[in-house]
């Protein structure tokens, strides 16, 4: 495998990822939760893991449903 190939798998790799993350956020603010001064940005920050524990929090009442990220 060449240095070539190498970046275009990181770069496909990463464009999903922030597609992914995109699509998590969007749901966590139509939902109400905050995503902080960056909103959806396609990072996973401080402010989406604590939309996401907040809305795990939320949605499962039971410990042993979620992971608590």
């Amino acid at each position: 495998m060449t240095l070539k190939v190498i970046v275009k798998i990181v770069e496909t790799l990463d464009k999903n990822t922030k597609k992914f993350v995109e699509r998590i956020q969007k749901m966590l603010f139509l939902l109400g939760y905050d995503l902080g001064i960056h909103g959806v940005d396609g990072k996973f920050g401080t402010d989406t893991e604590k939309a996401v524990k907040e809305f795990q929090k939320d949605v499962f009442t039971d410990k042993e449903e979620w992971d608590g990220i």
